[in-house]
């Protein structure tokens, strides 16, 4: 006869074999999915200005493009890393930082009221911002003369705070977008604009209306754009840095060609390293095809003439490094005091 104990025993160690074997066969599935997650990078949310052309805008379809877009879609590829785009006016992209909606803002000038909460990343383009006025209206003056005039600015923009930091007589005027200010200056609400040349030039391509806007003589000032993530975030940013670090500079450069149809508003040089001129610059170097450079001849190791008449040093190796680059004829001339070369420089003989 059975003993009952033991057949009950039986039946319990089998029912958690069976069980234990139930939880493999369900947790096989859900470790590998688990190992996947942990392996697929994690998505990188990306606050995008919707109409800040050409650098990012939302087109027709819906879909998210501009220059810096589609920089940082090549660094998805890149790394491997989905992106996800998240739209909105400046005031937005700003905020959609500070409160976590976004991993990082796609590109921003760095100032100190910003570095207050935003650690930036390496720059990944250069943009000169200057005045424009009303051709044929409106003589372009430099912004000190503009002493009680009304000037337009983007809301929330870098350009908006260095009027009120540094022209407190000037009567700043903000506009929502580039389009915004173009029509406050065709409208007659403001006597000019300050906004950045490439963003004018694209709106005005938009609009068909090229010629009538005229840029001031010189511009205001140049900025580099970085993206930026929260404060702290380093590990992010170093991320961040290396990914674009991975992108081929003959890549970056085809895309600004592509974007900018201007030469002079180029960062990036092309594959073979050589830099692009605008037609103005063409014209100085055609005009003065040897270049003369005032060195030394006394202060190593940045300029060393040896016994032979051999020029070395890190002078040497920068106009090397130029003539390369830049695909023109610069030639060292030699002083031995720095009266000579002063007296060079202001007789235009260098």
């Amino acid at each position: 006869m059975n003993d009952p104990s033991k057949s009950l025993l039986k039946m319990t160690i089998l029912a958690f074999r069976f069980l234990a074997l139930l939880l493999v066969l369900v947790g096989i599935p859900f470790l590998a999915t688990a190992q996947q997650t942990a392996d697929a990078p994690a998505r990188l949310r990306i606050a995008i200005d919707k109409a800040y052309s050409p650098y990012s805008l939302v087109g027709p379809t819906g879909k998210a493009t501009g220059l810096a877009v589609e920089m940082w879609q090549a660094w998805g590829e890149a790394t491997g890393t989905p992106v996800e785009f998240i739209p909105s006016g400046w005031e937005g992209t700003l905020e959609a930082l500070r409160s976590g909606k976004a991993d990082v803002h796609f590109g921003l000038f760095k100032n100190a009221s910003r570095a207050e909460w935003a650690d930036f990343v390496e720059p990944i383009h250069q943009i000169h911002t200057s005045l424009f006025f009303r051709a044929g209206k409106e003589k372009p003056v430099p912004l000190e003369e503009l002493t009680g005039e009304k000037v337009g600015a983007w809301t929330g923009s870098y350009q908006l705070q260095f009027l009120q930091d540094n022209y407190p007589e000037i009567e700043p005027v903000a506009g929502e977008n580039g389009k915004d200010l173009i029509l406050k200056l065709l409208n007659g609400e403001v006597r000019a604009v300050l906004n950045e040349v490439p963003s004018v030039e694209a709106e005005l391509a938009a609009f068909g209306i090229r010629g009538v806007l005229v840029r001031g003589e010189k511009s205001q000032f140049s900025n580099y754009l970085q993206p930026a993530v929260r404060k702290g975030e380093r590990e992010l940013l170093e991320r961040i840095n290396e990914g674009f670090r991975k992108i081929p500079n003959a890549r970056l450069h085809s895309l600004e060609k592509l974007w900018l149809s201007n030469p002079s508003d180029h960062f990036l040089a092309g594959a073979d390293g050589h830099i692009e001129f605008s037609p103005e610059e063409e014209a100085w170097l055609a005009a003065n095809p040897v270049v003369k450079l005032a060195v030394t001849t006394f202060i190593q190791p940045v300029d060393i003439l040896d016994d032979a008449g051999d020029y070395k040093g890190l002078n040497a190796d920068l106009i090397d490094l130029l003539n390369k680059k830049l695909g023109i004829n610069i030639v060292p001339e030699f002083f031995d005091s720095w009266g000579g070369v002063a007296e060079a420089a202001m007789e235009g003989t260098v």
